[in-house]
């Protein structure tokens, strides 16, 4: 076991990230002659950052949104999916006053707590982050390790949509975006 190995377990078991029987996480830069931050977390006990969610349907021009909203994230160490290097807590709480929302995105306009597990290489995608839903856990993103925290996009921004002419008039062709974007730094 590195060094990096026994302060990341440690970490992990004094925290309580780990449950019983859960092997603790593992240096993921072993081996790497540059030593860089493939997995810059090891460890933290917490982290902060924030988290946008932007949509827009069939609207008639790029930028313009039915919703754009903001939260500020605050996130734990917790135990991620069995491939996972590490997983943590995370609890998003909507900044009203930064937010706007036609009524189109009410199911989201909430503060919101989510579990999700960070993977070095998803299938051979590179680095991602997963959710847990019910249960089990599924891809969500793709990640951007940084040097001190993460970063996550999913979803498209401006894409200008063709329809084949079945829909109503004024539908004919419109933006959509679909765009969740989040970072976190750890301390």
């Amino acid at each position: 076991m590195t060094d990096r190995n026994a302060v990341a377990a440690l970490a992990c078991l004094l925290s309580g990230a780990c449950a019983s029987g859960d092997a603790p996480p593992t240096d993921t830069t072993a081996g790497d002659p540059a030593g860089d931050t493939a997995a810059p977390w090891a460890p933290f006990t917490r982290a902060v950052g924030t988290e946008r969610f932007q949509y827009a349907y069939w609207l008639e021009e790029p930028g313009r949104r039915n919703c754009d909203l903001r939260w500020t994230v605050e996130a734990t160490p917790a135990v991620g999916c069995d491939a996972c290097a590490y997983g943590f807590t995370a609890t998003m709480t909507l900044l009203e006053a930064e937010s706007t929302d036609d009524g189109t995105c009410a199911l989201f306009h909430a503060d919101r707590t989510q579990v999700f597990g960070y993977r070095d290489d998803y299938e051979g995608n590179g680095p991602s982050i997963m959710s847990q839903q019910g249960g089990r856990w599924f891809w969500w993103a793709y990640a951007e390790p940084l040097e001190t925290g993460l970063r996550w996009t999913f979803g498209w921004e401006d894409y200008q949509a063709e329809s084949p002419g079945e829909l109503p008039p004024g539908y004919e062709d419109g933006w959509l975006t679909n765009l969740w974007a989040s970072e976190i730094t750890f301390e």
